[in-house]
């Protein structure tokens, strides 16, 4: 385990962009993109507590690391991320309440997420986790241009 005094570090990646956020920015205002960005990140940092952590990535991207290699937990956590987003319904309360005005979004272009998972046992370098984004990062790019709102491993 220990050889040459450096630890293998064991990492699941999880690569996420949001989906459909691009229309409540345009429909609602900067503000009401921002509560989303607020709300998502908040979200996936109490998923993360404890086992990892979240950062924003991009405009409408996050990258949650965690401190495991076990692929049955990260797509346990993905589906729960599902679960919450679900329940979330679109964050129209949350909305309305910043916007003073009941509004209501179809289904179809709720705020969701595609999700590119990818596992590592042997992470010793900024190379290493370059490679990791990137693979995670091909996942996603794979799932945004077929299905969107999923994950995949």
């Amino acid at each position: 385990e220990m050889q040459s005094g450096k630890r293998e570090a064991k990492l699941g990646l999880m690569f996420v962009d949001l989906d459909n956020f691009k229309h409540y920015n345009d429909t609602f205002g900067h503000d009401v993109g921002d509560l989303i960005l607020v709300k998502m990140a908040e979200l996936f940092s109490r998923l993360c507590e404890e086992k990892g952590f979240v950062c924003r990535y991009g405009g409408d991207e996050f990258l949650l690391l965690f401190y495991q290699d076990d692929k049955f937990a990260l797509e346990e956590t993905a589906k729960q991320i599902y679960r919450e987003i679900e329940e979330a319904d679109g964050f129209e309360e949350e909305i309305s309440q910043k916007l003073g005005e009941k509004v209501s979004i179809a289904n179809a272009k709720r705020i969701s997420c595609s999700i590119g998972i990818t596992i590592a046992t042997d992470i010793q370098s900024e190379k290493d986790m370059n490679k990791m984004i990137k693979q995670a990062d091909e996942l996603l790019y794979s799932i945004k241009t077929s299905t969107k709102g999923t994950y995949k491993i």
